[in-house]
C-alpha cells in the first residue's frame, strides 16, 4: 500500500512541475496539463494542440 501511495505521489509531482514548465512558454494551464499527461501515458497525442508542443522547440525538450 504504501509504495503504490508514493507512486503515485511521484507521478503527480511530475505531471505537475511539466504542466507549469509547459505553461512557463506560453500554454494554457488545461491544454498544458493534458498535454503532459497524453505525453506521459502515449494516448490522446494525435489533439490539434500536440502541434503547439511540436512545432514549439523548448517544449519539445520538456
Amino acid at each position: 500500500m504504501g509504495f503504490i501511495l508514493v507512486y503515485f505521489v511521484i507521478v503527480l509531482a511530475v505531471v505537475e512541475i511539466s504542466a507549469i514548465l509547459m505553461r512557463a512558454t506560453g500554454l494554457n494551464r488545461d491544454i498544458s496539463r493534458f498535454q503532459v499527461i497524453s505525453l506521459l501515458t502515449s494516448t490522446g497525442y494525435t489533439t490539434k494542440e500536440s502541434e503547439l508542443i511540436s512545432n514549439h522547440p523548448i517544449r519539445r525538450r520538456i
